[in-house]
């Protein structure tokens, strides 16, 4: 029987090996992938941040100071995996929170990405204000700094040099 196969013969022998190779291959690939309901506000804007063009990102991150720029890397080197599933979810949740004026309008593309991409362009302003009320990195909040009252032992006279 299995002297000379047909080839329908080789895919039926086939074809439960590649099953249980690809369900093996798709577990894995969801178990090493960040899930949306586990992402922190600063891992949704560097998600958005990185979907935006080169140009529109850097203007973005211009604007931000340097405790936020830290606590946005530090986010987005926790997010795994392809961000093929974040994507959406996280553009969706974009648009809810932006003010009625910025939200999509009749006759504009209902693409995602391409309306983040216009408003970013249109009014980064807004979309940092947003990034910073909304999705703040948590070590960017700053701590009021403590001034010392406390001068020091008062050095005796005639030890100056």
């Amino acid at each position: 029987m299995f002297d000379r196969l047909e080839w329908w013969q080789v895919l039926l022998l086939l074809a439960p090996v590649v099953l249980v190779m690809s369900w093996i291959k798709q577990r894995e690939l969801q178990a090493g992938m960040s899930s949306f309901h586990n992402l922190t506000p600063a891992q949704k804007a560097w998600i958005v941040i990185m979907v935006l063009p080169p140009g529109v990102a850097a203007s973005l991150l211009s604007q931000f100071d340097e405790a936020e720029l830290i606590g946005y890397v530090r986010a987005g080197r926790s997010v795994f995996g392809s961000g093929r599933n974040l994507v959406r979810p996280v553009l969706r949740e974009l648009m809810s929170l932006l003010p009625q004026e910025l939200r999509r309008k009749k006759g504009e593309s209902s693409d995602l990405l391409e309306l983040t991409i216009s408003r970013a362009e249109d009014h980064p302003e807004k979309l940092v204000r947003l990034f910073r009320s909304h999705w703040a990195p948590p070590d960017s909040r700053k701590k009021p700094e403590v001034k010392s009252v406390h001068a020091g032992p008062a050095e005796p006279e005639g030890a100056a040099t």
